[in-house]
C-alpha cells in the first residue's frame, strides 16, 4: 500500500506541472522574444529556413545572435504539429517538463520521495521559470541539456552522455553551456577526485 501512494506521487507531480505549464496555451499572444522565436521555427518549418533563423527580409533577414539549434527542432515540431500559439507554447512548456520529471526522478533516487516532490514543486513555483515556459526561448532547453549533462556524470561518469547534453548546451546558447565543464571540474576539485580523470 505504501509503495502504491508513494508511486502516484510521479503521476501528482506530472498533473500539476502539467496544469501549471499548459494552463492557457492556446491564448494568442507572448512575450516578445516569443513571438520572434516561434517566427523563426514557422518559417524554418514553411519557407526552408532551416540553418540561417529569417523573420523577414526587412527585419532580421539573417539572425545571428544565436544558433539555430532550438529554431530547428522548434520547425521539426511546427512540421507535425503546425504552427500556431498552441504549438509553440506545448515546444516551450516540453523542455521544463521534462526537466522537472527529471528531477523528480533523480532526487528520488538519490535521497527519496519526499525530497523528491518537494524539489520539484519548488521548480514548478518558481515564477521566472513558469514565465520562460510559456513561450519557444532558449532557456528552459538549455535547462534540460544541462542537467542532463550533469546527471549523466553524476551516474558514474558516463562521459558519452555527459559530452552529448553538453554539446546540445553548447548548441542551445553558445559560451553558456561551458558552465557544466566548470560545474564538473569544481566538483573534481572539491571532492579531491581530480586524479581519477
Amino acid at each position: 500500500m505504501l509503495n502504491k501512494i508513494s508511486d502516484n506521487y510521479g503521476i501528482w507531480i506530472l498533473v500539476i506541472a502539467l496544469i501549471l505549464l499548459f494552463q492557457q496555451a492556446w491564448v494568442p499572444g507572448m512575450f516578445q522574444d516569443g513571438y520572434l522565436y516561434a517566427a523563426f521555427g514557422k518559417n524554418a518549418a514553411e519557407l526552408g529556413h532551416w540553418l540561417v533563423p529569417h523573420l523577414s527580409d526587412a527585419v532580421y533577414s539573417e539572425f545571428n545572435h544565436h544558433s539555430p539549434f532550438v529554431f530547428i527542432l522548434e520547425g521539426l515540431f511546427f512540421k507535425v504539429f503546425g504552427a500556431s500559439f498552441t504549438s509553440a507554447r506545448v515546444f516551450g512548456g516540453l523542455f521544463t517538463l521534462l526537466t522537472v520529471l527529471c528531477v523528480f526522478n533523480w532526487v528520488k533516487q538519490e535521497r527519496g520521495t519526499k525530497e523528491a516532490v518537494i524539489s520539484c514543486i519548488v521548480l514548478l513555483l518558481t515564477f521566472p521559470l513558469l514565465k520562460k515556459s510559456r513561450f519557444p526561448g532558449l532557456d528552459t532547453p538549455l535547462m534540460l541539456f544541462m542537467l542532463l549533462s550533469i546527471k549523466s556524470f553524476w551516474e558514474g561518469r558516463k562521459w558519452l552522455l555527459t559530452g552529448l547534453f553538453f554539446g546540445l548546451s553548447m548548441l542551445t546558447k553558445g559560451p553558456i553551456g561551458l558552465f557544466i565543464p566548470l560545474i564538473l571540474l569544481t566538483y573534481l576539485i572539491l571532492d579531491r577526485k581530480i586524479v581519477e580523470l
